[in-house]
């Protein structure tokens, strides 16, 4: 696989060894972003939006690391999750990215089957994350938010957080292996406990 790769804000990119090690490991996730265009439907009616998915995770992937590049050396204990969210995080979109997104959550309204689905796929996250966001005094209300279709744009994270939920054993030896091949020490796992 080649070093660099293209970006259309950031042009050439240098992969990494977290890049490698974990594009290597989820090769499929990654080729499958390739296939998808960030602009989503908008593509058949503009012939100049044809960015993919992949594009633009490239492109997050090194804000990423321009971010924990560019700060006090602090920072630098956040790398593991940090790059690993970078990386993980468009995993989770639908074919046309936002316009699925906002139909799969109309057609939960309508659909009891697809309501169940989707309520479970957000329980499950919220159980394997160990988070708060199915509880009455959570501000951030996100769970309730987007099943009720108030935050359409917010479901691929919720999707992604399910993909990683099942692939979390191959995960973590993916940025074990990353960690280790920069050099750096490997990260230890943490209880789990509801933040």
């Amino acid at each position: 696989m080649d070093d660099f790769r293209y970006d259309v804000v950031w042009r050439r990119i240098r992969r990494d060894e977290y890049a490698k090690k974990l594009e290597g490991k989820f090769q499929f996730r990654y080729d499958r972003l390739a296939k998808l265009v960030n602009w989503g439907a908008l593509s058949w009616l503009y012939a100049h939006a044809t960015a993919s998915k992949q594009a633009h995770h490239l492109g997050v992937e090194h804000n990423a690391m321009r971010f924990l590049s560019a700060g006090p050396p602090a920072r630098s204990r956040h790398r593991a999750s940090l790059r690993t969210a970078a990386h993980v995080l468009h995993w989770g979109h639908p074919p046309l990215s936002y316009q699925s997104a906002e139909g799969l959550l109309r057609a939960a309204h309508v659909k009891s089957e697809i309501r169940v689905v989707l309520e479970t796929i957000v329980k499950e996250v919220i159980d394997f994350g160990s988070l708060k966001c199915d509880q009455p005094d959570h501000d951030g209300r996100c769970a309730p938010a987007v099943l009720e279709g108030e935050r359409p744009f917010e479901l691929y994270r919720w999707l992604a957080a399910w993909t990683v939920k099942d692939e979390w054993s191959r995960l973590w030896e993916a940025i074990v292996d990353a960690e280790s091949a920069a050099g750096r020490e490997a990260p230890k796992p943490r209880s789990r406990k509801r933040h």
